[in-house]
């Protein structure tokens, strides 16, 4: 029983002597070689951790020569060595097929090893601005590569550190953002006394022009007792030496956004006056109903600081609205005209009134006036007359919500328009020449010259 003992013992010591030796020699995508006199289930899972970076799986058959235990990786089922034919003695599906199914490994093996190799990852595609062959601020050169429409990856293609050459950290994630000079940048910090000591650092890659990005490493710990300081690094470009290489971002492209509002005739010869912002989503495909027709209103000139644009519907329209040549005063008696809440509510011209509240808008914003006529979604675009004379004050343009004020809502001033329309060739003053209402009424003229726009 004591010889059992010793023996067990002796066993139990070379095995854990040998196991502290180890040593592979040789390894890639296909093969590992590893040293004989160990543990079995240590050398196993050595097998199966090498090959499922590849998603593969490890082999071991009988029979094969040279030095160490040769393991094949293949992500097929094997049956017999693809190099000496023998049957299999043992494979990770069992007992390590879970392990290998879901093992991530930390690093990447089989990259690129010089600049020129490191080119041949990008074939001849236009590359994204961030996608390139970089040097860092502490000397090591990286290939950062699309890894899909969101995420790219990073190669070490130099380093002072030749281990590191040709692998790839799988911490490391570059991913994009909606501003194309902007990246989020994901990276394990390595302790420099334990480099299996690690904690994930995220931070920003800032592009500063073709040829340079920069970020910073905030600090952190890996412990209480073990902390870094945060710094800053660089990267400058090193390939391609051209901007002509490098894809342009796609530009968002406008979408056609369904509208509706309240415009105005300004001319007798189908110049309509409204909010720039209801007809922003229509792509040049705006109509006007007017005299019970559907007709269409194209895009003249636009101002989106004052939030105008200029319609022209091929029509001769007898009656539009005079613009007034005189400064809003407050207390002055206004009636707004308008669709508010579109057809919707009902197809026929509603009429609110009040006074000029104040003579300048949010913010004191002085190319506005501030109403307290209820204006609604729709009113956008119609306009504000003065209530004796009947010319134009203001266009309703906005208000605030209703959830927390009453009756402050804005509207663009007569002088401010009148301005937009001469600096679009419109010669106000020779319609104003023409323009009566005496005769008609004001509810007349507001009825006939004010108009439903939309598109859908």
């Amino acid at each position: 029983m004591k010889k059992i003992l010793i023996i067990l013992v002796m066993l139990f010591w070379c095995n854990v002597s040998f196991a502290k030796e180890l040593k592979i020699y040789h390894k890639d995508e296909n093969t590992i070689r590893i040293q004989s006199s160990m543990l079995y289930t240590r050398q196993a899972k050595i097998a199966a951790q090498h090959c499922a970076q590849y998603q593969k799986f490890a082999y071991k058959f009988f029979g094969e020569s040279g030095k160490g235990l040769l393991y094949h990786c293949s992500s097929k089922k094997l049956t017999k060595s693809p190099t000496s034919g023998k049957r299999i003695y043992w494979t990770n599906y069992d007992p390590y097929h879970d392990f290998a199914a879901t093992y991530k490994p930390k690093t990447i093996y089989n990259g690129p090893r010089n600049i020129e190799d490191a080119k041949k990852l990008f074939g001849d595609r236009k590359l994204d601005l961030i996608e390139g062959i970089w040097s860092s601020s502490y000397g090591a050169i990286y290939a950062i590569i699309k890894k899909n429409d969101m995420e790219y990856i990073r190669w070490t293609v130099d380093h002072e550190k030749k281990r590191f050459i040709g692998q790839r950290d799988a911490s490391v994630k570059i991913i994009k953002s909606a501003n194309p000079n902007v990246y989020a940048y994901h990276f394990d910090t390595y302790s420099v006394e334990n480099p299996s000591i690690t904690a994930l650092s995220r931070t920003t890659i800032i592009i500063k022009n073709f040829n340079m990005f920069e970020y910073t490493i905030p600090g952190g710990c890996w412990s209480e007792e073990r902390c870094w300081s945060a710094s800053e690094g660089y990267f400058y470009r090193l390939w391609p030496a051209s901007s002509t290489e490098i894809a342009s971002p796609e530009k968002p492209k406008d979408k056609f956004t369904p509208s509706s509002g309240t415009a105005f005739f300004v001319t007798q010869k189908g110049h309509v006056i409204t909010n720039f912002h209801v007809v922003k989503g229509c792509k040049d495909k705006s109509k006007i109903v007017y005299q019970d027709n559907e007709i269409k209103a194209k895009l003249l000139a636009k101002d989106k600081h004052l939030d105008l644009a200029l319609l022209k519907a091929d029509v001769k329209n007898k009656h539009f609205i005079k613009i007034s040549n005189k400064s809003p005063k407050k207390l002055q008696r206004i009636i707004a005209a308008g669709y508010p809440f579109g057809k919707e509510l009902s197809d026929d011209l509603k009429f609110t009134s009040g006074i000029v509240s104040s003579l300048k808008g949010l913010q004191d914003d002085s190319t506005r006036i501030q109403i307290d006529a209820a204006l609604n979604y729709g009113n956008s675009g119609g306009p504000i007359v003065d209530e004796k004379t009947g010319e134009l004050v203001a266009v309703a343009v906005s208000g605030l919500t209703k959830e927390i004020t009453e009756s402050i809502n804005f509207g663009i001033k007569a002088g401010s328009v009148k301005n937009f329309l001469d600096s679009n060739q419109i010669n106000t003053s020779l319609a104003a020449s023409n323009f009566s209402w005496s005769s008609v009424g004001l509810s007349a003229i507001l009825e006939n010259a004010t108009v439903y726009t939309f598109c859908k």
